[in-house]
């Protein structure tokens, strides 16, 4: 059986639960929420810009647009890091 999936939805659940609380005890949770969902859409977005030189890494889902948006900078890059080692 391969865990591997139900295992990356619990880690992602507990990633953003943990950033969340990291939102809500930097005393400005929506200046901190904002500034973090713009470096991480604004990644992907210039990943989506240059996807001819970098073969299209991540595309725009719904899912990807969500996990930059909760989790910022680090979201993208752990997305990039499951997609190239990982094969996800």
């Amino acid at each position: 059986m391969n865990h591997l999936p139900s295992m990356i939805w619990i880690g992602l659940g507990v990633i953003a639960v943990v950033m969340l609380l990291f939102y809500i005890k930097s005393g400005r949770p929506f200046r901190t929420f904002a500034f973090s969902a713009a470096t991480g859409i604004g990644t992907l977005a210039l990943l989506q810009a240059f996807s001819p030189l970098f073969g299209g890494l991540l595309s725009l889902t719904p899912f990807s647009i969500s996990v930059s948006a909760l989790l910022g900078l680090p979201g993208v890059i752990g997305m990039l890091f499951l997609k190239l080692m990982m094969g996800i």
